[in-house]
């Protein structure tokens, strides 16, 4: 099982690195999606993602092998001011959808304009549909809407099921594919990262903790 890394450990690692970002609304199924490119697996239990975690992995594609650092941001709205902190300076944004839940795609425009509004230069997009494999998904609908959002946003679209791992590996492999392909245009832009200024919340608020601890006997 993989695990993630908190920033404190990313003053350690070579900037060159691919940077690809996770972003939508909580319970589109972020985590699920990147625990399925790097284990396999799919786990029903699996929690929110508190605040943004990164983890490290080595893609082949191609025959060609790339570093990425694939960072995990919340969608909770308590969390949405630290997301800048997250995408900024990224290769890569993947925006993620639930095709059973309207409201997650309408979300999506919130998080492009955020993007245009942060980044000088602009990363390579990509738009995400997941839970593809549930029964009351509207395929016909969102591969129309998907098509046409992609097309404005000049991104890649892709539907995709975390739980059965459809479509999964095919994200990462285009992602790949397209930053070796165009390494001049993707890594011109400023590559400073803002180690001193994360925060990863992988656990409790300082203030809840402090409550706990006060009400214990």
């Amino acid at each position: 099982m993989y695990s993630f890394s908190d920033d404190s450990n990313e003053e350690k690692i070579n900037s060159s690195i691919l940077k690809i970002v996770f972003l939508g609304q909580s319970g589109v199924g972020k985590t699920s999606i990147i625990l399925q490119f790097l284990e396999q697996e799919f786990n029903e239990q699996i929690k929110s993602t508190i605040g943004a975690s990164f983890v490290i992995h080595k893609h082949t594609v191609d025959e060609k092998t790339i570093s990425i650092r694939i960072w995990d941001t919340s969608g909770q709205e308590r969390f949405r001011s630290l997301c800048p902190l997250y995408y900024r300076n990224s290769h890569a944004c993947v925006l993620v959808f639930d095709v059973t839940d309207k409201l997650t795609f309408k979300e999506i425009n919130y998080w492009v304009e955020q993007i245009q509004k942060e980044m000088v230069t602009m990363p390579l997009m990509v738009l995400v549909g997941n839970k593809d494999d549930l029964p009351n998904k509207q395929e016909k609908e969102y591969l129309s809407k998907g098509n046409e959002l992609a097309e404005e946003l000049d991104a890649q679209f892709f539907l995709c099921s975390a739980k059965t791992g459809k479509g999964i590996i095919e994200i990462f492999d285009y992602i790949s594919r397209e930053i070796l392909e165009n390494e001049e245009k993707f890594y011109d832009h400023e590559t400073e990262e803002t180690e001193n200024i994360l925060q990863t919340f992988d656990e409790e608020p300082e203030k809840e903790k402090k409550k706990k601890k006060k009400t214990c006997c």
